[in-house]
């Protein structure tokens, strides 16, 4: 018989943390990934002029970069296991993350962008 194992509330909360961190960044690469097909095939249908579309495109670009810095500094954090800052860091890369999101949806429809935001 195989004795069973005692996990910290710790140890289970940061496989939990883990699951769900790494599904919401899962969800991001993938909205993003459908926003950017969709803006490739739609662009001039679009009512944003073009110095507006290049300004959010750089925006949407920064947005990204500090993104994909803070999923790197949360991978780091969890090799260290720092966890409360880890956490932090997570919700705030998943914060960045959607926001990027949101740029890349109202470039495609302002309208459905407005519809987005309450979920």
């Amino acid at each position: 018989m195989l004795p069973s194992v005692q996990r910290s509330g710790n140890e289970i909360e940061e496989e939990e943390h883990g699951a769900y961190s790494s599904t919401v960044h899962k969800l991001i690469i993938f909205i993003n990934g459908g926003a950017i097909g969709l803006l490739q095939v739609i662009t001039s249908q679009s009512s944003i002029n073009e110095a507006n579309r290049r300004a959010m495109i750089l925006c949407f670009l920064v947005i990204t970069l500090m993104y994909t810095i803070l999923r790197v500094c949360e991978i780091k954090l969890r090799i260290r296991n720092k966890l409360h800052i880890r956490n932090f860091v997570g919700h705030v890369s998943h914060l960045f993350g959607a926001l990027a999101a949101l740029l890349l949806i109202f470039l495609i429809s302002p309208i459905f962008t407005l519809i987005m935001v309450p979920f």
